[in-house]
């Protein structure tokens, strides 16, 4: 078998694996994920008079995070709401890997060195579903790629092209255009050659400024939780341990553990087997050095956005490839060869296997949905938001599920956030706190003005009704449990 068809084989093979778990669960283990299928749900169903969600509901199309949603609206005539983010996130984890073999095509390097890429795309903006951004990051490598090659031969027709491709990024995810931004002025910066050069190499990202600025003063002067408290960590984030090693350890899932910080060490050893050595030419490193800098020296929050630095733990591999040299006197061997899709394919096995251990612990949330009628208006009270087989707090906004599937309202929404595209109106905006699914404790029947529910949805371990709902003095009845998922529906008068 030749090289090329070896090469094709095993990449693609990979990237079969990768959609396996995407296709083979209920309810994808992405934090964030439900929220964002009950904002397609609103879209879908806007022009329908029966869930009267243009009085509930306002449009916000100035939002850096249109574009993802946009993609996933257009699949809805053909797909339901979940199906149509699984197809769209599928495409985005894939199109990690890719993204980085234009950016190893870039500087001439190996192309084995892009299995390297693989245990990134379950890493941590996956577990926590950033699907705004999630859907960027493919973008975002090839927009850095071309902004990377402007900035080393400015041309009128590139900036044009890298400022159009730029305008878009920010209608992706407005971060990942100011990272771009970042790597183009650091990069210019660092290759000065008179204020001139400079203005002709930054103008694809000057001409944006005002647009950006404009967005920010907007967002700034309407959203008190833009003024929250800056939060260098978030709550217990630091006593896992430095970020030097969470480094590491992020490109492959949230937070430290051995089996991550182990994969994203070997992530980033893949191109020293495989025939790379270090660059020496100083300007291949500031991308992976802006990508370090902002890791390190970025808040955990600021201007009400959480999990800041983060969730660029991904672009570590592909800049670090960016900084490798290949020669071919230190070509691989056959053997070597495999150790790009062992890495691929064994994180992938390992990841499917968390997927279908975690499936019985969601499933129970289908059948409860299944007894409940279209439309309703529902709390969810996440008591137990874990799970062993996932990273993070993956049921933490699990019921908004029934928005996606069968109308209605759920809260706590992601409609209160200002870069959400339907927004709550004001008079029809809920009066439970935001901390609410993080702190159940604080559940208070008439404080959240409960008589606008129609059913709560609790997960909580054990057997029988939930004992704090039970103590609130709340007016509902018990409908019944599967598994740890509870049906509390308000009781007639």
């Amino acid at each position: 078998m030749g090289a090329d068809r070896w090469f094709s084989i095993s990449f693609w093979g990979c990237c079969a694996l990768v959609a396996v778990p995407l296709w083979t669960v209920e309810y994808l283990p992405m934090a964030d994920l439900p929220q964002h299928a009950a904002q397609i749900a609103i879209w879908t169903r806007w022009s329908d008079p029966a869930f009267e969600y243009q009085e509930i509901y306002a449009r916000n199309w100035f939002t850096p995070y249109l574009f993802g949603y946009l993609v996933t609206f257009l699949l809805t005539p053909f797909m339901s709401v979940k199906a149509a983010l699984t197809a769209v996130i599928t495409a985005a984890l894939l199109g990690v890997p890719l993204a980085t073999r234009f950016v190893i095509r870039e500087v001439g390097g190996n192309r084995w060195w892009s299995f390297a890429a693989f245990p990134g795309v379950f890493g941590f903006a996956f577990d926590w579903g950033f699907f705004s951004f999630l859907v960027g990051i493919p973008l975002a490598l090839v927009l850095l790629v071309f902004a990377l090659r402007h900035a080393a031969r400015p041309t009128l027709g590139a900036g044009v092209a890298l400022s159009l491709g730029m305008l878009g990024l920010f209608f992706v995810h407005a971060l990942l255009f100011l990272y771009v931004s970042l790597v183009l002025g650091a990069v210019t910066f660092a290759g000065w050659g008179g204020w001139k050069r400079v203005a002709g190499s930054l103008a694809p990202a000057l001409v944006l400024a005002p647009l950006v600025a404009f967005w920010l003063y907007v967002t700034r002067d309407t959203e008190t939780l833009t003024h929250r408290a800056m939060a260098w960590e978030f709550i217990g984030q630091a006593k896992e341990g430095p970020r030097a090693a969470r480094f590491v350890s992020e490109i492959a899932g949230d937070g430290l553990s051995a089996s991550a910080f182990l994969v994203g060490l070997l992530a980033l050893a893949l191109p020293l087997a495989l025939g790379g050595r270090p660059s020496r030419t100083v300007g291949r490193w500031i991308p992976f050095g802006v990508t370090a800098l902002v890791y390190f020296a970025v808040p955990h929050e600021f201007l009400g956005t959480g999990f800041l630095y983060s969730r660029f733990a991904i672009f570590a591999v592909p800049t670090w490839l960016y900084a490798m040299d290949y020669t071919a006197e230190r070509a691989p061997n056959l053997v070597r060869s495999l150790l790009g899709p062992a890495l691929a394919v064994g994180w992938t096995a390992v990841t499917t296997t968390q997927f279908w251990a975690y499936e019985p612990e969601a499933a129970g949330l289908a059948k409860v949905i299944e007894k409940m009628p279209d439309g309703a208006r529902v709390l969810s009270v996440p008591i137990e938001r874990g799970s062993i087989h996932a990273r993070t707090p993956v049921f933490l906004h699990t019921p908004c599920w029934y928005q996606a599937e069968k109308g209605g309202v759920v809260d706590f929404s992601f409609a209160i956030n200002f870069p959400s595209l339907f927004r709550y109106r004001p008079d029809h905006e809920p009066k439970i706190p935001r901390t609410f699914v993080w702190n159940t404790s604080l559940f208070d029947w008439d404080a959240f003005d409960g008589a606008r529910y129609d059913y709560l949805i609790v997960r909580e371990l054990g057997d029988g009704p939930s004992s704090l709902i039970a103590e609130s003095g709340a007016p509902v009845t018990f409908m019944g449990r599967v598994g740890p998922w509870q049906l509390f529906s308000k009781s007639q008068p």
